[in-house]
């Protein structure tokens, strides 16, 4: 996708986030949820992803998986992220190693 030139708002949450950074901040989401068997991101370069007015849409997003054993996440860049880069919530086991984030927002 491309990044509009202009940001446009649907509420007062994402007409506070136009004002502030002033071009649009919603873009693309690998969300992995409770059910998958597994899960393999690597060597993947993710631009413009995340969604800033919009919790739990994190570029690269693990939620609630429990055993993420099978579940690897190596050697990604996330770079000009509107929402954090890699995030984890309540997945146990699984591999997150040589991933470099650069100009994200979030923490």
């Amino acid at each position: 996708g491309v990044v509009e030139d202009e940001c446009y708002s649907i509420d007062n949450n994402t007409a506070k986030l136009c004002e502030r950074f002033d071009r649009a901040l919603f873009g693309g989401q690998i969300k992995v949820l409770k059910g998958f068997k597994s899960a393999r991101v690597f060597n993947v370069e993710l631009y413009h992803m995340g969604q800033q007015a919009f919790t739990g849409s994190y570029p690269l997003h693990c939620h609630m998986c429990d055993n993420g054993k099978d579940m690897k996440l190596k050697d990604n860049s996330i770079w000009d992220s509107f929402s954090r880069c890699v995030t984890i919530h309540g997945t146990d086991l699984m591999t997150v190693s040589g991933n470099v984030c650069y100009l994200h927002l979030g923490h």
